[in-house]
């Protein structure tokens, strides 16, 4: 069961559902978004904006241009290439392992096991609690100091 376009210009295959701005090419069984122009596999849920060139089963961030492997969580705004089951931050960009928490603001790189900091970069091992403000690098069971540039020894 497919819907064509409302508005624009398509050249669509019988049973697509085609977006209803701009052109698009389709094939079946695929929601597209409503504006801008995709070409994706079957059973593929497209972002509302942007253009998107995606495998199936694969979630799209509503903004800007991805691609991503399937059971991925993509952020609302940005780019990332992430592997499966890695939740990504809605800020910035980020390239990270599965099973990694990633800070909601900046740009982080951490192993899984981690808490990171939401302000700042921080590249940290696992089972680490980093500091609410600034920049940290640090070892695993270290206190880290919530202002500026302070490593604090273990207790």
């Amino acid at each position: 069961m497919k819907r064509l376009i409302l508005y624009g210009t398509s050249l669509c295959p019988k049973d697509e559902e085609v977006s209803p701005i701009g052109t698009s090419l389709c094939p079946e069984d695929e929601e597209v978004s409503p504006i801008g122009t995709s070409l994706c596999p079957e059973h593929e849920e497209v972002s509302p904006i942007g253009t998107f060139l995606c495998p199936r089963d694969e979630e799209v961030s509503p903004i800007g241009t991805f691609l991503c492997p399937r059971d991925e969580e993509v952020s609302p705004i940005g780019t990332y290439l992430c592997p499966r089951d890695e939740e990504v931050s809605p800020i910035g960009t980020f390239l990270c392992p599965r099973d990694e928490e990633v800070s909601p603001i900046g740009t982080f790189l951490c192993p899984r096991d981690e808490e990171v900091s939401p302000i700042g970069t921080f590249l940290c091992t696992e089972h680490e609690e980093v500091s609410p403000i600034g920049t940290y690098l640090c070892t695993e069971h270290e206190e880290v100091s919530p202002i500026g540039h302070i490593p604090m020894p273990k207790r």
